[in-house]
């Protein structure tokens, strides 16, 4: 099984990934976007499909 990791840890080893990808193929483009967390309309999303799914599981309860 694998370990478990934080997103930071992963953000650091797709970084140091990037430019030996870019060496072997120069036409990779890479843009590191924000956390979908931090986006207040993706919460608001999220927290919608949440209070539907907890609806649906209180209804077999």
């Amino acid at each position: 099984m694998f370990p478990d990791k934080s997103n930071y840890e992963t953000i650091l080893e797709g970084e140091d990934a990037i430019p030996s990808l870019q060496r072997q193929c120069p036409t990779v483009t890479y843009t590191k976007l924000g956390c979908v967390n931090d986006d207040p309309d993706f919460m608001t999303i999220l927290a919608a499909q949440i209070h539907k799914l907890k609806q649906c599981l209180l209804f077999f309860l």
